[in-house]
């Protein structure tokens, strides 16, 4: 389980600086095209962020890793849904 652990955590920090990426291009998008949304993708990788974090919340948990890095992904579970 904590191969499992270290693998979502990559992930989901790789997913993370996509998002933020996919935030800056809608932000800039909105600028050059007042028609266009651009914000579609960043929406829907967001939900998909959320769901993941939520996922890395239960692999913690079940793969017994321990009371701290429990506590360390409920907060960035918090942080990802705020």
């Amino acid at each position: 389980m904590p191969a499992v652990y270290r693998w979502a955590t990559s992930v989901l920090f790789a997913a993370v600086l996509v998002q933020v990426g996919a935030a800056g291009y809608g932000s800039f998008n909105a600028v050059k095209v007042a028609d266009d949304d651009g914000f579609g993708f960043h929406a829907a990788l967001g939900s998909i962020v959320i769901v993941a974090f939520i996922v890395l919340l239960v692999a913690t948990a079940a793969g017994r890793l321990g009371r701290q890095k429990l506590r360390w992904t409920g907060g960035l579970v918090l942080l990802g849904i705020v």
